[in-house]
């Protein structure tokens, strides 16, 4: 029965893009790029070919050739590394269609966290998307960045781009609109620093993992084979990458400050105005400063503006001279994917070892009743606590 259905889909959405094409071919829009039948088939059917059949049927298929057509007239120039962006209210005089949705069109290199993104900057200024479209093409330009062909997908030369269409909540407000504009690419410039450094701060991870020889003197060994252990993990993608920077300690009279390195920021935290300035530590931040463990691992105070808006994870990997003193820190911002939050604790470093500390002092029997209920409650802790 599930593969009847399956194919009963595909037979709906077949049929869906069918219809938009006809409707195209009988309506034969004035572009160059789509001379003739076959490369109207090829782009449409490329376009709409990953498009639930849910938010296809019931909608006019000229409308929705037309405004594939009108996206595709939008790329009609664009560089390597630019990012091509309208939000728009269609006419029928000035895109060829009318639609009772607001239009957020992109065309952009292909990379990951685009949709998911731009999506939740878009809930952001309380406005809900209703259809998403995002088909990845392949391309022909000139040395001018000037659009000259859609190639079919199997094609060994072009370039890949990203084509993404939100229709969202009409707003009529141009300057509300101007305000999501903004907010959309300060969004997609945040996920190409992230996604153009995540090598580099995977890497610093690494490095970071076997440079914790120094220490506080007393430190516990197992510790930090532990924290050792953990950023190699976290390294193994079990984080998402997005900001990395240097941090140096520095005292001013009684005072003690955390300053940036110039010039250490990855990602998000490239330009160095953004978090850039001295901090002064607070009472708590100093006594974390003395503390014996070599991570800080907590909450930043500002949300993800890439893949997830969710409070951003802060790790922070202290620094020591040879006597042991603090003296900075190697701070990694980011998220722990997914997969982290339903992984056993006693399969991820540092937890185990807290798991496996906190059952010893119980003194109870792992195989006895109060054992396993201590068990339950630290499996199903909360792994960010």
């Amino acid at each position: 029965m599930p593969v009847q259905k399956h194919r009963r889909a595909s037979d709906m959405s077949n049929a869906t893009i069918d219809d938009i094409i006809d409707d195209i071919i009988a309506a034969r829009p004035s572009s160059s790029l789509l001379r003739n039948r076959a490369k109207i088939n090829q782009f449409l059917s490329q376009y709409f070919a990953n498009v639930p059949v849910d938010d296809m049927v019931g909608k006019p298929p000229k409308i929705m050739g037309m405004a594939a057509v009108s996206h595709l007239e939008f790329a009609r120039t664009r560089q390597p590394g630019e990012v091509r962006l309208r939000i728009f209210n269609p006419t029928e005089k000035q895109d060829g269609y009318d639609s009772k949705f607001t239009i957020v069109e992109m065309v952009n290199d292909n990379m990951p966290f685009l949709v998911d993104s731009v999506s939740a900057a878009i809930a952001h200024q309380d406005l809900a998307v209703h259809m998403t479209i995002h088909p990845v093409l392949r391309v022909r330009r000139d040395a001018r960045g000037r659009l000259r062909e859609v190639l079919e997908r199997n094609a060994s030369d072009g370039l890949i781009e990203s084509y993404v269409r939100f229709a969202v909540d009409r707003e009529p407000d141009l300057h509300h609109l101007k305000i999501l504009e903004q907010e959309i690419l300060k969004v997609l410039s945040d996920v190409r620093s992230a996604v153009r450094d995540w090598p580099e701060m995977r890497s610093k991870m690494l490095d970071a993992s076997t440079s914790l020889s120094k220490g506080p003197h007393g430190a516990d060994p197992e510790l930090l084979e532990e924290s050792e252990a953990l950023l190699r993990w976290m390294g193994d993608d079990h984080f998402t990458f997005l900001g990395y920077r240097e941090y140096r300690l520095f005292k001013r009279g009684e005072k003690q400050f955390l300053r940036p390195v110039k010039g250490t920021g990855l990602g998000v935290l490239t330009k160095d105005e953004r978090g850039g300035g001295a901090i002064e530590l607070s009472k708590e931040m100093r006594k974390i400063t003395r503390s014996k463990d070599w991570l800080i691992i907590t909450k930043a105070n500002s949300r993800s503006t890439v893949h997830r808006s969710s409070y951003l994870d802060y790790i922070g990997v202290k620094l020591f001279d040879t006597k042991g003193n603090a003296t900075g820190e190697r701070r990694f911002l980011g998220l722990f994917t997914s997969v982290t939050y339903s992984e056993s604790p006693r399969n991820i470093p540092l937890l185990r070892l807290k798991v496996r500390r906190v059952l010893d002092r119980s003194q109870l029997d792992p195989s006895g009743h109060g054992g396993k209920a201590l068990l339950h409650i630290l499996e199903s802790y909360p792994r960010d606590e």
